[in-house]
C-alpha cells in the first residue's frame, strides 16, 4: 500500500462510527428511441456514511459558496461510486443535492488521500 492509501484507510476506519449513515441516490437515463424520447429514469442507491454541516463565514464571504448552501463530508471508504454534481444524498430523513457545476467552489472536491468527498449540496 502507498502512504496516501493508508491514510485514506486510517481515516476511514477512524471516522465510520462517527460519520451518520446515509444513501445516495443517482438517475441515469436510458437511451431513448429517438431524439426526442429521453426513454426511462433509473435510480440507483449507494450506501455510504457522511455529514452535514454549515459553510464558514471564509468560504460565503469570499463567494466560494451560496449562502443556501451546506458543506456534505461523505467517508470515501464507505462510497462504492465517486459523487458527481446533481447526486442526492439522504441523511437521517434529510435531501441534499449536490450541486451542478458552475461559479465558486467546485462542487465535489477530496484530499490527497481522497479520504472525505467534500461536497456543495443544497436541501
Amino acid at each position: 500500500m502507498s502512504v496516501l492509501a493508508d491514510i485514506r484507510a486510517e481515516i476511514g476506519a477512524g471516522l465510520a462510527d462517527i460519520f451518520l449513515s446515509a444513501t445516495l441516490s443517482r438517475d441515469a437515463t436510458a437511451a431513448g428511441s429517438n431524439a426526442w424520447d429521453a426513454g426511462s429514469v433509473t435510480t440507483t442507491d449507494y450506501a455510504c456514511k457522511a455529514i452535514h454541516e454549515t459553510w464558514g463565514a471564509t468560504f460565503l464571504s469570499g463567494g466560494l459558496v451560496n449562502a443556501d448552501e451546506v458543506r456534505l463530508l461523505i467517508l470515501a471508504t464507505s462510497l462504492a461510486v465517486e459523487p458527481k454534481p446533481l447526486d442526492r444524498v439522504t441523511i437521517r430523513g434529510e435531501k441534499f443535492t449536490i450541486v451542478p457545476m458552475g461559479s465558486g467552489r467546485a462542487p465535489v472536491m477530496t484530499d490527497p488521500a481522497q479520504a472525505v468527498w467534500d461536497c456543495r449540496a443544497r436541501k
